[in-house]
């Protein structure tokens, strides 16, 4: 019987080791990205189309970033990657005033590029990814508004239903019920403990699967904590916005960087008469270190090039955000480069630290 009941015991604990095992990033792990399968064969006619799409329902194109030409230019190979970068400040500035962070994913962004085998695909930010990154709670309305205007956006050039959603949470949720069976299974075993307490093998058995659960149970913590990060890397700035814009300027070009785009979120606000506190986005980059990213996995397209975010906060503090490299790793599933992802690491820390230094 105790031999029944130890066999039982490494079941569960098999169960359980099955269930708690981290998410890996293809079976569970949302990157908040949706793609869908282009209608055209070429990727430069699928940003025109787009360009024009966008244009007719009144939204304002600011910049069509040809990653493929820029790498090409610096003698580097990439197949066709166009970003499209674009927006309506009637519907952010009510995103920003509710989550000031979500700056740093506007203006929204379409992703076109072709695959190994030819295929031209559009990629673009969820709204629930935003939402959960930035903590947004609404307005709903916009949010609803959003997410139907990129749906739109996209799938006017699309020949099919989008190929890659964000995860429904079906592993999640098998893992959920295998954990479910597991805790009813140790409730039962925490029962017989009371009935045996001689130090059997059968009480040994239990010892060892309440160690190996409180290890697993922290194991996911862990894990779960790690993909509610924001991906932000945040540092205080002693000056005001527009000094802080103007210091974090000074430091991009210094290093040889091109600035692409300088967005000030308020005054786009106030251009459609709406308040914003001043918030200011930096876009800027280098394709020599972007390029080799996008040739391990191009959907990082979407997240480059670098930004910064310039905001401030009710009490009148200022602060200085960034696209922690080492997330947007771990989001494209960019497991080659490292290397590279540390020294963009450091050289984003290296510009924030120096403009905002006293």
């Amino acid at each position: 019987m105790r031999k029944a009941i130890a066999c039982l015991l490494t079941a569960i604990l098999i169960m359980l080791v099955s269930a708690l095992a981290p998410l890996s990033a293809k079976d569970g792990i949302d990157n908040g990205l949706i793609t869908l399968s282009s209608s055209s064969s070429s990727v430069q006619e699928t940003v025109d189309m787009l360009v024009s799409n966008i244009e007719e329902k009144g939204a304002t194109v600011m910049a069509v970033v040809d990653h493929g030409s820029n790498a090409a230019n610096n003698d580097l190979e990439l197949r066709p990657t166009q970003l499209i970068i674009f927006g309506n400040p009637k519907a952010g500035t009510k995103l920003m005033q509710n989550s000031q962070t979500t700056a740093i994913d506007l203006p929204q962004k379409l992703l076109v590029w072709e695959d190994a085998d030819g295929f031209t695909h559009v990629s673009y930010n969820s709204v629930p990814y935003l939402v959960n990154r930035h903590g947004l709670t609404g307005p709903q309305e916009i949010l609803q508004a959003t997410t139907g205007a990129l749906a739109n956006f996209a799938g006017s050039v699309a020949m099919a239903e989008p190929e890659t959603m964000p995860e429904t949470g079906t592993a999640s949720s098998l893992r959920t019920l295998w954990f479910a069976l597991a805790l009813i299974g140790f409730g039962a075993v925490a029962v017989l403990l009371l009935a045996f307490r001689k130090r059997s093998m059968l009480y040994i058995s239990a010892l060892l699967l309440i160690g190996a659960t409180g290890a697993l149970l922290l194991t996911q913590i862990s894990s779960v904590n790690a993909q509610a990060d924001k991906g932000l890397i945040v540092n205080v700035s002693p000056y005001s916005v527009e000094e802080t814009v103007e210091r974090l300027q000074g430091e991009i070009t210094a290093r040889n960087l091109n600035i692409m785009l300088t967005i000030d979120h308020a005054a786009n606000a106030a251009k459609v008469d709406q308040e914003l506190r001043p918030t200011q986005l930096l876009i800027f980059g280098n394709p020599k270190a972007g390029t080799p990213l996008m040739q391990s996995n191009q959907t990082i397209g979407i997240d480059l090039p670098q930004k910064m975010l310039v905001w401030e906060e009710s009490d009148g503090r200022v602060f200085v955000a960034y696209n922690d490299p080492a997330y947007l790793g771990q989001r494209h599933n960019i497991t080659d480069k490292d290397t590279l992802l540390g020294n963009i690491a450091g050289a984003l820390d290296a510009i924030a630290t120096d403009a905002t230094a006293k």
